[in-house]
């Protein structure tokens, strides 16, 4: 979508550490999501990164006993490595893949309207 927005492809590659830096610092992946700053929150809803992490961490860890665990010394339960990554309440597995395919079908809507400008101002 981006490479799709600018003319030159210089500026097209010095823009997108810009915006795909942030959405991976604040997907859940890099930084826990209980300590991500509340005016930084906003980034992990619009980053596929974040529903495809969750989605893969609670299908890990859901519902399932943690391996190599002493259950007398601490909490075996999948469930409490998903609130030590603070995934806990998160959305099921199901909605993270249809907001992946909407984020998909957005992002290549995005990619077209900005071709067909690019294209039309190119014309005139």
């Amino acid at each position: 979508m981006v490479a799709s927005a600018f003319k030159e492809l210089p500026t097209a590659l010095a823009v997108l550490p810009l915006i795909l830096l942030p959405i991976l610092l604040f997907s859940g992946l890099f930084v826990n999501n209980k300590t991500i700053p509340v005016y930084f929150n906003w980034i992990k809803y619009i980053s596929p990164v974040k529903y495809a992490f969750t989605g893969m961490v609670e299908n890990e860890f859901g519902g399932t006993t943690l391996p190599n665990c002493d259950p007398s010394q601490e909490n075996c339960q999948g469930s409490s490595a998903l609130e030590q990554l603070g995934l806990a309440h998160e959305l099921p597995i199901g909605v993270n893949i249809i907001l992946l395919l909407v984020i998909y079908v957005v992002l290549i809507a995005m990619a077209y309207l900005a071709l067909f400008t690019l294209v039309r101002k190119r014309r005139k």
